[in-house]
């Protein structure tokens, strides 16, 4: 069954992030009753009003279209113009909070997966800090350092990342 809240929020272009609505401001109520999404599954869920805030809208190609949903049942309280702020207020905050994580997580699996193809390559390879401290060492030169003959790594302070290299 078509869920007629997402169709109409759909319909009148109103996924913005941060953006709340209630179920009155996407369907009238009487359109919601008769829908067969409400007969067949809301009723069903005890599920009769809504309100709902756009976490993610989907313009980002990276955040999947996300919507954060509360309920109430068909004797519980309808929701109002305070609910509705409220929601949004904890949506933009959400929105932000769930943004910057995803977007660190990525930067994080990006640095890590670039280490990876580093750390494969067949020649040594050593990158430095600002400061010339040693801040990566890929396996083959670990096996350079492990020969002691000309280079060698000593280890620093503990702020010094790997260490320094010596002569």
């Amino acid at each position: 069954h078509e869920d007629v809240w997402n169709r109409a929020s759909l319909e009148r272009g109103l996924l913005r992030n941060g953006a709340a609505y209630l179920g009155d401001d996407l369907v009238p109520d009487e359109e919601l009753t008769r829908s067969t999404f409400y007969r067949d599954f809301l009723v069903h869920e005890g599920v009769r009003w809504l309100c709902a805030g756009i976490v993610f809208d989907g313009s980002d190609a990276d955040l999947l279209p996300t919507v954060c949903s509360v309920f109430n049942p068909p004797d519980g309280k309808r929701f109002d113009d305070l609910h509705r702020t409220l929601h949004a207020l904890i949506t933009r905050h959400l929105s932000l909070a769930l943004g910057t994580m995803f977007k660190l997580r990525d930067a994080d699996f990006r640095a890590a997966s670039s280490l990876q193809a580093l750390n494969r390559l067949a020649a040594p390879l050593v990158l430095l800090g600002a400061r010339g401290q040693v801040r990566f060492v890929n396996d083959a030169a670990h096996r350079l350092f492990a020969e002691r003959d000309g280079v060698t790594l000593s280890a620093g302070a503990a702020n010094d990342d790997m260490g320094w290299l010596r002569a």
